[in-house]
């Protein structure tokens, strides 16, 4: 075995050399003392590697841990801060497009920024209302989307400077229709009584308004306006179509049914009719064949009907109710069905006239005898305690009296008073309806013509 100091070439059993006496390695032993620097190498970079992996796992698990407890504190940020949540609402904007309100609540001074809007609202009172119309959402054909989906990003921003993310708002609504009001007729269906009916609807400005297929928009006026005679066959159904347009909303289709009765003589009431009037006496006027008998089924005055040669007539009818009347004439004329037409008038008197013909308030007597004293007029004093809307009929309670024990009426508005104020005390002339219950009791119900600030 060579010695690996001096060289010398020693005996195979040789453990130390002969020469220079020292340690003699075999083989075995210089693969094993050449391995353990390699051996501790690798557990360092074992080691390192492990170390490197730890890392990683636990910045990621950090990682999800901050933002899932971001979220979630997002998330809960109105129950963790004990703030009312914002207040979503579909709402109708005053030019008539269908809309949204959100209402934030917070400390006035704040502002809170849209994202999507760009824009800022101060807080004052305790909240901020941001209206947007729908129409502002839609991109592209609105007549091919089902939906909107429509996020809001609002940011809040403190006196301080503090800015505080809030949690997004989804809305889910669908892409809107072009506003259509109609005006006159108020529904899809009405009964007419003359050849020309005129025909009233409101629209958005800008919008594209066709009638039975032709364009008419160039008459819608600055609000949106849109008055236009149709002419109405006695036929039954006349259908009318309505087709609106407006930009960034689905179309509107609306067919309108002018109903008016099949006639086999000609009788027509004028077109210049009042639908109201403050005398009991009304003139009714229009046209008739001339070879037909026109005669009147409800009251009127005597010898008062004229016919002239070419079919005008008028007569003179006695408005009975207070409130709504109806008028009744007829053409007859041999071999043919008679042609029967009325015409509804609203006839209050003048408030002089209409006074003068009320009673003081007897309220145990009215409400004994209320079927008895239907349409009779009273005096109404006292203070309104709650006004109640049904549908579009207001009912307007009030008690009427002097002493501490409540005597209540119910009113049912249809005075100039749009609104009156619960707490303020008024005088009101009413004629006799009915009753009505009331807290726990029928009370006497009257409808109310006049109504004046006591």
């Amino acid at each position: 075995m060579v010695c690996p100091k001096c060289g010398y070439n020693n005996q195979a059993n040789e453990r130390k050399c002969r020469k220079c006496q020292s340690t003699l390695t075999t083989g075995e032993s210089r693969a094993k003392v050449a391995k353990t620097p390699a051996r501790i190498i690798s557990h360092i970079l074992m080691w390192i590697m492990f170390a490197l992996i730890t890392i990683v796992v636990l910045g990621i698990a950090a990682y999800r841990i901050y933002y899932w407890y971001d979220a979630w504190r997002l998330e809960n940020y109105y129950e963790i801060n004990e703030i009312m949540e914002p207040l979503v609402e579909e709402i109708t904007m005053d030019y008539g497009m269908a809309g949204h309100a959100i209402t934030f609540f917070g400390d006035d001074g704040d502002s809170i920024f849209v994202k999507e809007l760009n824009r800022s609202y101060i807080i004052s009172g305790g909240l901020v209302s941001v209206q947007v119309e729908d129409s502002y959402w839609v991109s592209g054909d609105p007549e091919t989307a089902d939906a909107l989906v429509i996020t809001l990003t609002p940011v809040k921003y403190t006196e301080n400077g503090e800015q505080i993310e809030l949690p997004e708002i989804i809305i889910e609504t669908p892409v809107p229709q072009s506003p259509l009001t109609l005006i006159n007729p108020e529904s899809d269906f009405t009964q007419v009584n003359t050849s020309i009916y005129p025909l009233s609807i409101q629209v958005v400005p800008d919008s594209v308004v066709l009638v039975n297929g032709e364009d008419v928009t160039d008459i819608v006026d600055y609000a949106g306006m849109l008055s236009v005679n149709i002419n109405v066959y006695p036929q039954g159904d006349n259908l009318i179509s309505l087709l609106v347009s407006t930009d960034k909303h689905k179309q509107t289709r609306t067919d309108i049914n002018l109903y008016r009765e099949h006639q086999d003589i000609n009788l027509e009431p004028s077109l210049t009719l009042e639908e109201t009037s403050n005398r009991r006496i009304y003139t009714v006027s229009g046209t008739i064949d001339p070879d037909a008998l026109l005669t009147v089924d409800t009251d009127y005055v005597e010898d008062s009907i004229y016919v002239d040669a070419s079919g005008n007539f008028n007569f003179r009818a006695r408005l009975s109710v207070i409130g709504d009347n109806t008028i009744t004439f007829r053409a007859s004329k041999e071999g043919l069905t008679d042609s029967v037409v009325s015409v509804s008038v609203y006839y209050v008197p003048t408030l002089n006239e209409y006074s003068r013909m009320a009673w003081a308030m007897d309220y145990e007597q009215l409400k004994l005898y209320y079927e008895t004293w239907n349409g009779r007029v009273f005096l109404c004093e006292g203070t309104v305690v709650e006004v109640v809307m049904n549908g579009e009929e207001q009912t307007v309670y009030m008690d009427v009296s002097d002493s501490s024990q409540p005597q209540y009426v119910a009113l049912v508005n249809y005075s100039s008073v749009g609104t009156p104020e619960v707490g303020t005390r008024y005088r009101a002339y009413a004629d006799v309806l009915g009753n009505a219950f009331y807290i726990d009791d029928y009370v006497p119900r009257l409808a109310c013509r006049y109504m004046l600030v006591d």
